[in-house]
């Protein structure tokens, strides 16, 4: 029984588990896409809303860093950086195509300060006038295609693992001039994901141990009853009809059961108690019975060797038979039974002429003998 407790227990435990780490993985799924899908929502409606806000030709001529310090310049680089703050962007940038082919870094929202070239620097470097080396596959597609792009798979650099919008802006005859970049530091979304993980998993342990503890005391209200109808039929087995058979206080199955053992328990002592009493009258029973039946079988042989002789007395015998010097008769019957229903006879019909009579009537027994004792008397007369 205690194996049955233990499986009750280890099956709520094991349910509580996979209750809360699937509540808990819905919600940490739902946390991360939530977070995804609003990270793609602000870089794209950033880079697409702040090319309104730009001055193309400006922007064209903004990878010169000679341009650094009119007003013009700064009057952008003022925008974007607000605009870089207002979303908590990490990086916001504008990639001008040159004649070569490559793209060339414009105004640059991040604060100007002096890169020693050290890639260990983790500071933000200004790379006004520079050519991006490497650029994203995203970047490339949105210039070629002339449509914003989302960077949805995460890579990584030097500076961090980050998700990125790229949209190309277009002069009014639809041709292409620039690409506004936003690129988003998902390090803080991790940090997110791994509070959400840490809370996950104290509220999970917290499931854990609730689940353990109702386990406990389901289990225990369950099996309880079980143990104790279980030690009553084994004190019954030992014929300790002392036992007191306690009826749960709420009517269900349980309580069925401890009705039925309490029912049953008086039923077995009742009847081992007046065993011996009944298999002795029953014994008598049968001796009466077995003495009847051999009076009634003595009489029916007596009865039947008297119709046997009656029968016997019927049929002709030696000294019936007709005497004739020339010719002798002579039988011979052995009925099936005692008696049968076969019959025959000598009878004389003229001087020198005899017939002779057989009879044999269907079945035999008495039944039998009697219709032949009928047939004879009815001959004769």
């Amino acid at each position: 029984m205690r194996s049955l407790r233990i499986r009750l227990l280890l099956f709520f435990i094991v349910l509580g588990l996979l209750s809360a780490v699937a509540s808990g993985g819905i919600q940490v799924y739902r946390f991360y896409t939530y977070l995804f899908q609003t990270i793609e929502s602000d870089l794209n409606r950033t880079v697409t809303n702040v090319a309104d806000l730009l001055d193309h030709e400006a922007m064209i001529q903004s990878t010169d860093p000679k341009f650094a310090n009119e007003p013009w310049f700064i009057q952008i680089t003022k925008i974007m950086r607000a605009v870089k703050r207002s979303m908590n962007l990490t990086y916001f940038y504008a990639l001008v195509p040159d004649d070569q082919g490559n793209f060339v870094f414009g105004i640059d929202a991040n604060d100007t300060f002096e890169w020693d070239g050290d890639k260990n620097n983790t500071a933000e470097p200004n790379v006004q006038g520079t050519i991006y080396e490497e650029m994203p596959t995203k970047a490339l597609e949105a210039w070629e295609t002339g449509e914003l792009r989302f960077q949805d798979e995460f890579y990584t650099d030097q500076w961090g693992t980050y998700l990125s919008s790229f949209f190309p802006v277009k002069n009014e005859a639809g041709e292409k001039l620039y690409l506004i970049g936003a690129d988003f530091n998902v390090s803080s979304v991790f940090a997110r994901l791994s509070e959400a993980l840490t809370s996950f998993v104290v509220a999970m342990t917290g499931a854990l141990a609730i689940s353990v503890l109702f386990a406990w005391l389901i289990s225990r209200s369950l099996t309880r009853p079980i143990v104790s109808l279980t030690q009553v039929a084994e004190r019954l087995a030992r014929k300790d009809f002392d036992v007191e058979i306690r009826l749960p206080r709420v009517r269900d199955e349980i309580y069925r059961l401890a009705e039925a053992y309490r029912t049953m328990a008086s039923e077995i002592e009742n009847y081992t108690a007046h065993l011996e009493d009944m298999v002795a009258q029953r014994t008598q029973e049968l001796r009466e019975a077995n003495a009847q039946l051999k009076r009634r079988q003595e009489e029916m042989e007596r009865d039947l060797r008297l119709a046997r002789r009656i029968q016997q007395n019927i049929l002709p015998s030696e000294k019936t038979y007709p005497q004739r010097e020339e010719m002798e008769f002579g039988s011979v019957y052995e009925s099936m039974v005692e008696v049968g229903g076969d019959f025959f006879d000598i009878v004389r019909c003229g001087r020198n002429q005899y017939g002779i009579l057989i009879a044999d009537v269907s079945g035999h027994g008495v039944p039998a003998a009697l219709v032949t004792t009928m047939a004879k008397v009815s001959f004769n007369s």
